[in-house]
């Protein structure tokens, strides 16, 4: 006998359309072929931030250099927890390479640790003061200067991989704050290059040469902590300890002109790196810490091309330093009888050798500690009575007349539309001293094919033989000299090119 409802369905056919049989059990349906789950939106972008985070790393690790120079500095400081130091160095590499800690502590009774390091702006300075007055409750801070820190623009580069190298040996808390330092900093931020910060490998690198990853990965896989593997990654660097490395290679002073140009006449102090010196120096003051600005020494071709171009702004932030508390010491108008650089002590042309820092560190030392206890000071004079020892900015002629002689001699030189080169001597020389020049065209093994005579004219020109590479190559000496010539510059051109 049937037990359905009168007027049911008797099958799942019989049912109207759009209407399911009761009868029929959900699970007992065929499911729909070809739909999948899918994941939620969150987890696929979780998913995909995880990826190109692991192809960031990755590429870090194979393309960021192990053992860069900054790298190299803070690894050593990391080293050396447990030991006293009362004085830091900072600044960019001219502080890094014109003064030596072990140098200065023979002279100055300190216990010194550099922390500068190639290319430090002023941000990067003032995280390092600060580092180091958390961990060793430091008591002197000497700021090394060179003559454009105050004028250039932060590097990005240089700013990503420092910060990076000094959040390796952090606890979490500085290292987040190192890296939120560097991606809001105002001079930073607007620089598409801010972007390095979370893409390190695109900043500070190897290159993308198959030797050179396989090197860096090698010497990532030795075991070595970064401080060892600069040695030899670095060409001429080594480090001699508190910080300090350098090299004991020596400029040629002859043919600096090749590469050195002089200034252009139009550059200033930028706002924000006087303002980060300040900020410096009410740091230090906060924790009854010294505060130094040294403006370290120059090559003579610095001193006599800037001429009076920075003097007026120089003057300037040095009364700011001293109206807060600071001091300031420019060793660029030191007396020639109290301090100047010789020939032999410079590596390049702006950073002295092992041998320049030593010396220069030890006068250094020794007028820190006479401004600082000496009886001049017990007498009430705040510069210790270096007064006598350096020209004033107001005294830059004196200061120019100092120098004696030709410093370098600088080129130009273009490839006119009928084959001649026209050429033009610039001289770098203390003022009264009268140049005269002789002009050479090379080949391109640096034989001389033509050459004029000596001439107190800054300017010739010169025919060309062909279309072949050719050298243009200028003679400098003073007037009257019976030297074949004191300074000389070269420049290659070929047909229709020119570097004006």
């Amino acid at each position: 006998m049937r037990t359905s409802r009168k007027d049911a369905p008797t099958s799942a056919a019989d049912c109207p359309a759009g209407e399911k049989d009761a009868r029929v059990s959900p699970a007992a349906e065929s499911p729909a072929h070809g739909r999948r789950r899918r994941l939620p939106g969150w987890a696929v972008l979780l998913g995909v931030v995880a990826v190109l985070l692991g192809v960031d790393v990755a590429l870090s690790y194979m393309m960021l250099t192990y053992g860069a120079e900054s790298e190299a500095i803070w690894s050593s400081y990391y080293q050396a927890r447990d030991r006293r130091i009362d004085t830091v160095v900072v600044g960019s590499s001219y502080a890094a390479h014109a003064i030596d800690p072990a140098a200065l502590d023979a002279s100055l009774g300190s216990s010194s640790w550099s922390l500068a390091m190639p290319a430090q702006d002023p941000r990067g300075s003032y995280q390092a003061i600060k580092a180091a007055i958390e961990d060793h409750g430091i008591r002197r801070v000497v700021y090394g200067i060179g003559v454009d820190t105050m004028i250039e623009d932060p590097w990005p580069n240089a700013a990503v991989v420092s910060t990076l190298a000094k959040m390796q040996g952090e606890p979490l808390g500085r290292k987040v704050e190192d890296a939120a330092s560097l991606a809001t900093d105002p001079g930073f931020l607007a620089n598409h290059k801010s972007l390095g910060v979370m893409f390190p490998w695109t900043m500070g690198t190897i290159g993308f040469s198959r030797p050179g990853i396989r090197a860096n990965l090698d010497r990532r896989a030795s075991g070595r902590d970064p401080l060892s593997a600069a040695e030899g990654t670095l060409p001429g660097w080594n480090y001699r300890g508190q910080g300090y490395g350098n090299a004991a290679l020596v400029l040629d002073p002859t043919n600096v002109g090749s590469y050195w140009n002089p200034p252009a006449k139009t550059m200033h102090h930028l706002k924000v790196n006087e303002d980060d010196v300040l900020r410096m120096l009410e740091l230090c003051q906060q924790h009854d810490v010294e505060f130094d600005v040294v403006v370290v020494p120059q090559p003579s071709y610095f001193a006599l091309g800037y001429g009076g171009m920075l003097c007026k702004e120089r003057a300037a932030l040095a009364r700011r330093v001293r109206r807060a508390g600071g001091r300031w010491l420019d060793y660029s108008m030191a007396r020639p009888d109290h301090y100047r650089a010789r020939d032999d002590e410079w590596m390049d042309f702006g950073h002295l050798n092992f041998a320049g820092a030593t010396r220069f560190s030890r006068v250094l030392g020794r007028d820190v500690a006479l401004v600082e206890r000496g009886p001049a000071r017990r007498q009430g004079k705040k510069d210790g009575g270096l007064g006598s020892s350096f020209f004033r900015y107001d005294q830059l002629d004196g200061m120019l007349r100092s120098y004696e002689g030709l410093s370098v001699v600088t080129l130009r030189a273009s490839v006119l539309m009928d084959g001649r080169v026209r050429a033009k001597a610039t001289p770098v020389a203390a003022p009264g001293t009268n140049v005269e020049y002789r002009f050479q065209l090379l080949d391109g093994s640096g034989a001389v094919l033509s050459q004029t005579g000596y001439s107190t004219s800054r300017k010739a020109e010169i025919s060309l033989p062909g279309y072949q590479v050719y050298k243009v190559r200028v003679l400098a000496r003073q007037k009257g000299s019976a030297k074949p010539f004191e300074r000389t510059a070269t420049v290659v051109l070929k047909s229709g090119e020119s570097n004006e």
